[in-house]
């Protein structure tokens, strides 16, 4: 059951985010991307296969919805 619940939830995340038009990177510890919903491809005018698997640490950009850059107050 638990495994179950799990994988639906997993569902419903990806869904969402799919869904967003607001892009979403997920990376890990060392700041290797390991997701990219369809939004943040577009954005950044990259492939999901671009994108997956880049290291940008601390130092990813920030980004407007229409690419140009953002910079937070």
């Amino acid at each position: 059951r638990l495994t179950a619940a799990l994988q639906a939830s997993e569902l419903r995340y990806e869904g969402v985010v799919t869904a967003l038009n607001e892009g979403v990177l997920v990376h890990d510890e060392t700041g290797r991307i390991v997701a990219a919903n369809p939004a943040a491809c577009r954005i950044l005018r990259r492939d999901r296969s671009q994108l997956i698997d880049a290291e940008y640490g601390n130092s990813a950009p920030t980004l407007r919805e229409d690419g140009s850059p953002w910079h937070p107050e």
